[in-house]
């Protein structure tokens, strides 16, 4: 590698390092109140870890890039000798060097192919680099939307629990009331107290569950110590969508995902190393122009000298181990391919069972909301008409169905985001919509 490529790798790495610096002074930035999921998304491409660590990759394969480009570039070498002989062995030489002060520049002119072969390898390694960045991005908002959602639904298990633990202390304590008049026994007070208690522990357990949840989409946004309080509820279009045929979407998922993008230029460059491994014997033209000065006994002398060199290794030793490691290699990088591709068609279908069951599910959670809301109007009604009526508990099967319709319309938007990011139609550009609706929570 010369001396000025390594100039430019090192510059380009503290580069990085400063953007890296940089980064981690984003999280002083504060999140909005109320956080979307427009403005989460919006943070996916900073400074976050695992884009750093795919980053650091890419420079790495791109280093490798330029220092074999580089290898046949010129080459300046500074020849400096000093020569002392034994003058009683050699009197009848009166003209004998005593230093020297040269330049050496070479440069390979051609060697039929070899360079430009691993180069071309060195590429197509860079390539595959960048296309698992895009899919590490596509990662990285699908983390962002689940721990989006998961505060979403931690509010709404407290908010469930909390109605249930009130609910069941009204309970037990009424129990109590008319166990005093006599109408209730010892153990009918037990066992209310005991749903109470058991209530009241996961009404505690949901609580530590909103702080936790909003932790971890605070790391996920790489705003540690950052806990939003409130969260709008966002659009999601995704639950409308038609279901295309299982077969367009495994075809569409091995032409256009990353994973599988990434692999065949990995089997590329392995296929080009194999190439320059075999051409590794070819021949090499380089051009050589010395420079030198001689200091001697009677005055100073300057030479210069140019030189056409035509090489040929007749014969390496390693030659065939060095084919049959980067063979190996290929066969590798080939069977590395094959499996993803294997396992892609198998998570399209896992996504397209889920998604039609999440759909179906969906239909069947709407009407349930929509009984438990009738019942809990009624259930109002007759409690403002003094006619005996469960209000409370009205009240909790309508906060249980609520959870579970957001339960299941959230794991339908992440599944088809899933299969949007692995069938290559995920753009990463494009942010969802809110709703301007607040949820409001706890740190």
């Amino acid at each position: 590698m010369g001396w000025f490529t390594q100039i430019i790798i090192i510059t380009y790495y503290l580069v990085v390092g400063i953007s890296i610096v940089n980064a981690a002074d984003l999280n002083k930035k504060n999140l909005p109140d109320p956080l979307t999921l427009e403005y989460a998304l919006s943070l996916a491409d900073e400074g976050h870890p695992d884009l750093l660590i795919q980053d650091a990759k890419i420079l790495d394969a791109q280093a490798n890039k330029n220092s074999i480009d580089s290898s046949t570039g010129f080459d300046v070498t500074l020849d400096l000798g000093l020569y002392v002989t034994d003058e009683d062995r050699f009197q009848s030489f009166k003209n004998r060097d005593h230093a020297r002060a040269g330049v050496i520049v070479s440069k390979t002119l051609y060697d039929f192919g070899h360079t430009n072969d691993r180069v071309d390898a060195a590429g197509q390694l860079v390539d595959s680099e960048q296309w698992k960045y895009q899919q590490i991005r596509g990662y990285r908002r699908l983390a962002i939307s689940e721990a989006y959602f998961n505060v979403l639904l931690a509010d709404l298990q407290f908010s469930q629990y909390n109605e249930a633990m009130s609910v069941g202390f009204v309970n037990f304590d009424k129990a109590k009331d008319r166990r005093e008049l006599g109408k209730r026994t010892d153990l009918d007070v037990l066992k209310r107290e005991s749903e109470y208690q058991r209530l009241r522990v996961l009404r505690y357990q949901s609580e530590n569950l909103q702080r936790s949840s909003r932790a971890k989409l605070a790391e996920v946004l790489n705003r540690p110590n950052q806990l939003p309080a409130s969260l709008a509820i966002p659009k999601l279009p995704a639950l409308n969508r038609k279901l295309p045929e299982i077969e367009l979407l495994q075809e569409q998922a091995l032409k256009n995902n990353f994973d599988v993008k990434a692999y065949k230029y990995a089997v590329k460059a392995a296929e080009t190393a194999v190439v320059a491994a075999r051409n590794r014997n070819n021949p090499k033209i380089d051009a050589i122009v010395t420079a030198h000065g001689y200091e001697t006994d009677f005055g100073s002398v300057d030479e210069a000298t140019a030189a056409l060199n035509f090489t040929y290794n007749l014969y390496q030793p390693d030659q065939d181990s060095v084919i049959a490691s980067e063979l190996a290699g290929l066969y590798s990088a080939r069977a590395q391919l094959n499996k993803v591709e294997s396992d892609l068609r198998q998570t399209v279908l896992q996504l397209w069972h889920e998604i039609e069951e999440l759909s179906v599910k969906r239909e069947s959670l709407n009407v349930l909301l929509e009984l438990r809301e009738l019942k809990l109007e009624q259930s109002r009604a007759l409690y403002e008409m003094e006619v005996k009526a469960d209000l409370g508990f009205s009240m909790v099967e309508l906060t249980e169905a609520q959870y579970s319709q957001a339960q299941n319309d959230y794991r339908l938007a992440l599944a088809w985001a899933k299969l949007d990011l692995i069938t290559g139609n995920l753009e990463l550009s494009k942010l969802p919509s809110n709703s301007g609706e607040v949820n409001e929570g706890q740190n």
